[in-house]
């Protein structure tokens, strides 16, 4: 404060401010910048969510779309490759993420997408509503191999985890047998995907398969035991590596012919099973779609599994998913 006496004005007095003055001042500035931080975090939160939900409106149209033009929903949502017939790049927001699923084979087709951005989570539906969370799947199955498998035994002479990222049914060694069980009824509608390497010998053997309904393990692509197996049969003898069998039938209930894949490269398998239509694919392509009147199921085992004989291969399995339809 400055004060001038009266009829004197070369006399100036200086008071500072006092203790309670400054503590005042620091208490209310304290005050405003909490409301600013507060307000600016709200306004930046709001626009996150407005980032994400729309990115879920715009790909959810473009998916859309692509069922018109296609009769299905994409399999894959993959920028890296042209778009085509099974894949449609889908783009979000930067620093937004998302994840894609659907079920061409539901009546009517199915799709969910979640995307995120730290813990703001939302997913919308084939029906456009956008709800809170992601999406659900009811996995019987969901290992991708990147660590040492949590579920599921494992079975046999060369099965082993590898640090790199994938489950090993056989050693490249003759008369080999390995399997990974699950213990568990198999539903009635389901999805198996799984990628697969066979190498390095071509011709080579002898076969990896999926089986479900067993009544225990099997360690041959024949050996049905009152269930299912899906065989992928690199041994060139046979001709027909693609085969689905089923004991209750009397053997093969249905075979086909197919590209080669003991070629030490990762390719993928899908079995899709609506009661008692079974479809397999290979590389996303089908190779087997049959339906079977006949479809008792004995018993409450399913997994993957891998032999070798007088000729081998190394088996591998990665990215195992099974779920509940």
């Amino acid at each position: 404060m400055v004060k001038v006496a009266a009829g004197d004005i070369t006399k100036i007095e200086f008071r500072g401010f006092t203790i309670v003055e400054l503590l005042l001042v620091i208490v209310t500035i304290g005050i405003l910048s909490g409301i600013a931080l507060v307000f600016y975090s709200g306004i930046s939160q709001r626009a996150v969510v407005a980032s994400i939900q729309s990115d879920l409106s715009n790909v959810s149209q473009q998916i859309k779309i692509f069922q018109i033009n296609n009769g299905t929903f994409p399999l894959t949502t993959n920028c890296s490759i042209p778009d085509s017939s099974t894949n449609q790049c889908l783009r979000v927001t930067n620093g937004n993420s998302y994840s894609y699923q659907a079920d061409n084979y539901s009546v009517p087709q199915t799709y969910c997408i979640t995307s995120s951005n730290g813990d703001n989570i939302f997913h919308i539906t084939n029906d456009s509503t956008i709800l809170s969370g992601a999406c659900s799947l009811n996995y019987l199955v969901n290992e991708s191999m990147a660590s040492n498998p949590t579920t599921g035994t494992l079975y046999g002479s060369g099965t082993s985890w590898n640090s790199s990222g994938y489950l090993v049914l056989t050693q490249a060694a003759n008369s080999q047998c390995g399997y990974i069980d699950y213990q568990s009824t198999i539903p009635t509608n389901f999805d198996v995907s799984f990628d697969f390497w066979m190498g390095p010998n071509n011709p080579g053997a002898d076969s990896a398969w999926f089986y479900w309904g067993s009544s225990w393990p099997p360690c041959d692509e024949t050996d049905y035991k009152g269930g299912y197996i899906a065989a992928l049969d690199e041994y060139v003898g046979q001709g027909k590596p693609f085969r689905i069998g089923f004991s209750a039938v009397g053997d093969i209930v249905s075979t086909s012919g197919g590209s080669p894949y003991s070629d030490s490269s990762w390719h993928n398998s899908q079995i899709i099973v609506r009661g008692n239509s079974i479809i397999m694919k290979y590389d996303g392509n089908t190779v087997l779609n049959i339906t079977d009147s006949t479809r008792t199921l004995g018993g409450n085992h399913f997994g993957f599994g891998a032999r070798t004989g007088g000729l081998n291969n190394e088996h591998r399995v990665r990215n195992l998913n099974v779920v509940n339809r």
